[in-house]
């Protein structure tokens, strides 16, 4: 399946990066719009790797203490999952495609 799918090609890996740097964006925005000094990130392996190389890059988050923890994700339960929301998965590839133009552009 898509979703958890090992074998992802390059362009997946491009889109998790990006996942990676908005998501380190808007951590470091929200966690000094509140105050927040210490964050923990848990993610699988990969995506950690991602998220570690966003934050290392991330100029705005020096202030705040960043901690990772590397958590590998069973996938055999969430089969059921993934084939029930597979029916839907072609309506929100244009929105999130979309949803990232915007973002692009608001940078």
């Amino acid at each position: 399946s898509y979703i958890f799918d090992d074998h992802r090609g390059d362009h997946d890996a491009e889109v998790e990066r990006k996942f990676a740097v908005r998501v380190t964006e808007r951590s470091c925005a929200l966690a000094h719009e509140l105050g927040v000094k210490e964050l923990v990130v848990v993610a699988d392996a990969k995506m950690l790797g991602f998220l570690r190389q966003a934050f290392d890059d991330h100029k705005s988050h020096k202030d705040l203490e960043v901690k990772t923890l590397s958590k590998e994700i069973s996938k055999a339960p969430l089969a059921e999952i993934d084939a029930w929301i597979a029916p839907y998965r072609q309506f929100w590839t244009a929105r999130l495609d979309a949803l990232e133009r915007h973002l692009d552009e608001e940078q």
